[in-house]
């Protein structure tokens, strides 16, 4: 029996209506390879037909779009934030002067140079930044260019001999010192070579006798003592100084002042136990404090600080803080630069709102 048109596209039709956009993709889809089927088409034209119908150019290609048809949303762009100045760049400054990005200011020196009619009267311009020199040259007689900061001094000038340096000094390896070794001091100073400074202590001892006030010599420095042995009763030795805190403990009654024996160590505290009502014991600085007390509400906490996970803080969100501020949720401290904004009318006096 001959089929009409009509007959073979009933055929190939779905039967079943599949949801939402779903049954959209297959009606095209079918219909294209109906159409193939009638004008007898077949082998790569039907199946590209078939393929470009259905929204697919080639195998495990992916759509850009989300499950209900629209596009993607764009990744969001850097925040703004309210920041401490008047600028966030160049076109927010006057003629003549440029924004320093790292403090928010306006100022002529912001402003690279090309020539030295650029800079101020008696200013130079070096790599694009104006200062009173960019060599030995640009220094009167005397001074020496500091290539670092682009200013003239006597001190950045290398000695090639004693006659460069002021008096009561010397010319050590290019630098003006006191002294370049200990022939250059007094009796009972040696010269310290980091500073080229003479000092008593820059000697070292071989002897007791070599140490004044009553020190002892240790491993060549002079100093309060060596070890216990040195040091008065009661007292203890900890790098070169005699105290009481150095010695350690074993029982409460040897610490003084109310304090306990925590660990070999005397401390106001060892535990909460030891603290007044209201403190609770740092572990860390065995101290009592309010402060160390883990907090459960508001209620507890002093002023206007809230309680957030346990701690006393002065914001867990926006809402604690006063009006142009915002909850930094790092330190949990109001903050104008916690804020971000659309504009700088929305921060407050001496800010601006600048791309973070």
């Amino acid at each position: 029996m001959r089929r009409t048109m009509h007959d073979r596209i009933q055929i190939l039709a779905p039967s079943r209506r599949a949801p939402g956009g779903t049954h959209a993709r297959r009606t095209a889809a079918w219909l294209a390879a109906a159409l193939a089927v009638v004008t007898g088409g077949c082998g790569s034209d039907a199946s590209s037909a078939a393929t470009e119908v259905s929204g697919s150019t080639e195998p495990g290609a992916t759509s850009s779009a989300s499950a209900d048809g629209t596009p993607d949303d764009p990744p969001p762009a850097h925040p703004r934030m309210c920041v401490a100045g008047v600028c966030c760049s160049d076109d927010d400054c006057t003629a003549g002067t440029c924004c320093d990005v790292a403090s928010h200011t306006c100022t002529a020196s912001s402003c690279g140079c090309s020539s030295d009619a650029q800079c101020d009267d008696g200013q130079v311009c070096c790599g694009g930044t104006c200062g009173e020199c960019c060599s030995d040259d640009d220094c009167t007689a005397g001074s020496c260019c500091d290539v670092a900061t682009h200013a003239c001094s006597p001190a950045s000038c290398a000695c090639t001999s004693d006659a460069q340096c002021d008096d009561g000094t010397r010319c050590c390896g290019g630098a003006c010192a006191q002294c370049c070794s200990d022939g250059d001091c007094t009796a009972g100073s040696c010269c310290d070579p980091t500073s080229g400074m003479c000092s008593a202590a820059a000697c070292g001892c071989e002897s007791d006798a070599q140490c004044g006030d009553g020190q002892s010599c240790c491993d060549g420095t002079c100093a309060q003592c060596c070890s216990d042995a040195d040091c008065t009763a009661g007292t203890c030795c900890d790098a070169g100084s005699c105290s009481a805190a150095a010695c350690g403990c074993q029982s409460d009654a040897q610490c003084g002042d109310g304090q306990s024996c925590c660990d070999g160590a005397c401390a106001q505290c060892c535990s909460d136990a030891d603290c007044t009502a209201g403190k609770c014991c740092d572990l860390a600085t065995g101290t009592c404090s309010d402060t160390s007390c883990a907090c459960q509400s508001d209620a507890q906490c002093e002023g206007d600080q809230v309680c957030d996970d346990g701690a006393c803080v002065e914001c867990r969100s926006d809402g604690d803080c006063t009006v142009g501020t915002c909850c930094d949720p790092n330190t949990h401290g109001c903050t104008v630069t916690a804020c971000t904004c659309e504009d700088s009318a929305e921060c407050g006096p001496g800010h601006v709102c600048c791309a973070s």
